[in-house]
């Protein structure tokens, strides 16, 4: 009988791991739950000190430290009501202003007031239900919401409509249980957690139908600025790295000097001020009864910090968007969306409230010209109540003949430095791949060390699906954009699957290429040339959101065999840091293609015909 049971556990254990390897890609949180349940060192418990100095042992103290740090940050709009619109003021206070100031954007023509609701559209959007994700104790489960998706889309389509109608966001959707999420550096210090807002799964749905006609509203307008690649369709983090190495680059391989400052706001997200964001909001042409929805979405809003089950009391929301809704995000990029107009002498590009400004530096006047616009962008802050954190503003000098001069902020000067972390990339003077390299590596490696100790099972369709969702993203994350060209980075690179696949015992004692060939999987240094020419399909399809001609100015007139996308060279690069570039290193295999595959009818269509061309698909 016990041979038995241990014959059954062990059989039912196998079964559980093959679930979760099997659903990784859609509930990453399962394999990371497992894998610290079987870890000895647990993370998750919050020890942090109090204000004078002693770490607090309940987990309700600690809930209560991290809520009054987290309510310490709130904006007071009173601060300056001096500044508002003249126009706007009586909107805003009540009153006129003194001392009106001019916005740098445009206003919208046309007016988003009312948004309707239909039965189908409530019923599809439960259907999509993640019934993994979170929700707060008063709302339904988010499986029953998903399952019983058609029964239920009649009452709460009247209840979104009500709400709608009403300009009222009931009291439970405006009470959110604050999840702390550790950023780095001592568990111990309060200021080192962000808060994500838990909310009610059905405001959540709500939240998404007001977002997909105020952004409808916004494209039709042409509204959101094009510098912004944050929470916006077709742009990504991998698109604002282009776009902006593309330029530096560029004037590097001219021989001009570069400086590029980088700009961080003190939490953000939190300090957003409620009536200064409903003031673009209406100037962005929302009224009527959305902005009204907004504003109560907004307002008499209530947080409480939950740590293993117990929770702070709850303390009123006096400013911020919340980090973890729907809407939240939208509407942030819409209050700092004239940020950029105050620029006038350097290229700004923006990714959420990661904001980074550059221009050439060949004389001392253009030094200033950056200094000029950096002063336009304190005199913004002061306005719109968005203080910089002067902490993580640095300057980072390119070129060889930079005279590395010196910049403010807040009468402070910036710290240089050489290397920045920008949007999970490694941007460093000398612009080489190697760093990295290494912290991608690092990451990898970690992951598979983690995928070693968890599963005391594995076969060739685990094995193969955790490679796909967690070795390889670490490996390859906007590798486009970083360049990585050199033998030993991609031989570093190539060394975390090797490794990864001898997991798989039987066929841990072949050679490398049998065993990607078992697995039918690519080795890295063919997915990174891979990479390279779906993003240029993507881009020569305008699949995605940032001009063509930003990258390859000048398609190339052809008649001969081949097809008719193909791009002209144009002058040679002189320095390896251009050469090797996104944009001039895809330009030869990317014309060598052969017409059924770079005219395809579709992303997937030409992924199809790519890898049969390259003999990866057998006919």
């Amino acid at each position: 009988m016990r041979d038995k049971a241990t014959k059954h556990l062990k059989q039912t254990k196998r079964e559980f791991e093959k679930d979760i390897a099997a659903n990784c890609k859609k509930n990453p949180k399962g394999f990371f739950k497992y894998a610290n349940f079987k870890s000895k060192a647990h993370k998750s418990v919050i020890r942090l000190r109090n204000s004078e100095g002693q770490l607090a042992g309940k987990d309700e103290e600690n809930a209560k430290i991290l809520n009054n740090f987290f309510s310490s940050v709130f904006t007071n709009e009173d601060d300056a009501p001096e500044l508002i619109l003249n126009q706007s003021s009586g909107f805003l206070y009540g009153e006129p202003s003194e001392d009106p100031i001019q916005m740098a954007d445009a206003e919208a023509e046309t007016l988003l007031s009312n948004i309707e609701i239909t039965e189908e559209q409530v019923e599809a959007l439960l259907s999509k239900v993640d019934p993994n994700k979170s929700n707060i104790s008063e709302c339904i489960h988010p499986r029953v919401l998903k399952e019983c998706a058609k029964s239920l889309a009649f009452p709460i389509t009247k209840i979104f409509k009500m709400s709608l109608k009403t300009a009222t966001v009931p009291p439970q959707w405006t009470r959110a249980d604050i999840t702390a999420l550790h950023k780095g550096g001592s568990r111990h210090d309060p200021k080192k957690f962000r808060p994500i807002s838990i909310t009610s799964l059905l405001c959540r749905i709500l939240e998404t139908i007001v977002k997909t006609s105020a952004t409808q509203h916004f494209d039709d307008e042409d509204y959101i600025s094009d510098k912004q690649h944050g929470f916006r369709s077709r742009r990504s983090c991998l698109t604002n790295l282009l776009i902006n190495l593309e330029e530096i680059t560029r004037l590097i391989d001219e021989g001009h000097a570069v400086d590029q400052i980088y700009l961080d706001f003190q939490k953000a997200f939190d300090k957003v001020p409620h009536q200064k964001l409903l003031l673009k909001l209406r100037r962005a042409g929302i009224a009527g009864n959305v902005l009204s929805w907004i504003e109560s979405f907004l307002s008499n809003r209530y947080q409480r910090v939950k740590i293993n089950g117990k929770f702070s009391s709850w303390r009123k929301v006096l400013s911020g968007v919340p980090q973890g809704s729907v809407l939240g995000p939208l509407l942030f990029i819409l209050y700092i969306n004239d940020l950029p107009c105050n620029t006038k002498n350097t290229s700004p590009s923006i990714f959420a409230d990661d904001t980074k400004v550059n221009g050439k530096v060949d004389t001392k006047e253009e030094s200033e010209a950056i200094q000029y616009d950096l002063d336009a962008l304190e005199s913004w802050s002061d306005i719109w109540q968005l203080k910089f954190n002067l902490d993580k503003c640095h300057v980072l000098h390119f070129g060889g003949k930079n005279q590395r001069r010196d910049y403010h902020l807040c009468n402070t000067a910036l710290s240089h430095v050489t290397e920045e972390k920008d949007l999970g990339v490694v941007i460093s003077e000398d612009m080489k791949a190697e760093k990295n390299v290494a912290r991608n590596v690092k990451k990898a490696d970690k992951i598979l060390g983690m995928i070693r100790r968890t599963f005391s099972y594995m076969n060739k369709d685990m094995l193969q699906q955790l490679i796909k969702v967690f070795i390889r993203p670490h490996l390859e994350y906007a590798q486009q954009a970083w360049s990585p060209h050199l033998k030993k980075d991609i031989s570093l690179l190539e060394s975390v699957q090797r490794r990864a696949t001898k997991l798989l015992d039987s066929i841990a004692p072949l050679c490398y290429e049998e065993r990607l060939k078992f697995l039918n999987l690519y080795s890295i240094e063919d997915r990174l040339k891979r990479g390279d020419m779906i993003l240029m399909y993507r881009i020569m399809n305008d699949d995605l959101n940032i001009k063509r001609e930003l990258l390859f100015p000048v398609l190339k007139e052809t008649s001969t065999r081949g097809h008719h996308l193909k791009i002209d060279l144009g002058k040679p690069a002189h320095l390896d840091v251009r050469r090797n570039f996104f944009s001039q290193r895809v330009i030869i295999p990317w014309n060598e293609l052969p017409q059924y595959v770079a005219e395809s009818c579709s992303i997937d269509s030409f992924k199809f015909n790519y890898d049969k061309w390259c003999g990866k698909i057998s006919n």
